[in-house]
């Protein structure tokens, strides 16, 4: 692996122990603003629809230019690109939980997105 590389490992696998804490905390106290917070500060959502299933996984864009990372609930990975690809696993846990998170705005969001002029 190049320099560039085990950069981007080691960016991907920091984001994705900083969900892990974000998620423990999100689900095991009152406090939820980190955890909404960190998600509402983002470059971009993709949500992964299913017909007839619903929300399956979504793709957020949280860094951007160099390099681009996405958290990727679907392949439940934080994957970053730049000059090559890495990734680093998500606990299932967090998941589950950030698609929990979603899922009651994906539909609304999508219908919306949908029908605008």
């Amino acid at each position: 692996m190049s320099n560039t590389d085990d950069m981007l490992y080691e960016q991907c696998k920091c984001i994705s122990e900083e969900l892990d804490e974000l998620v423990d905390k999100y689900n095991n106290s009152d406090d939820c603003d980190d955890f909404i917070e960190y998600f509402d500060d983002n470059y971009g959502i993709d949500y992964i629809w299913r017909m007839g299933v619903g929300l399956i996984g979504v793709r957020v864009l949280v860094a951007f230019g160099g390099p681009n990372i996405y958290i990727d609930t679907f392949d439940g990975v934080v994957r970053g690109y730049w000059g090559g690809t890495q990734s680093y696993p998500l606990n299932y846990n967090v998941v589950d939980t950030i698609n929990d998170y979603f899922e009651d705005c994906a539909a609304e969001n999508i219908y919306f997105d949908s029908h605008r002029n």
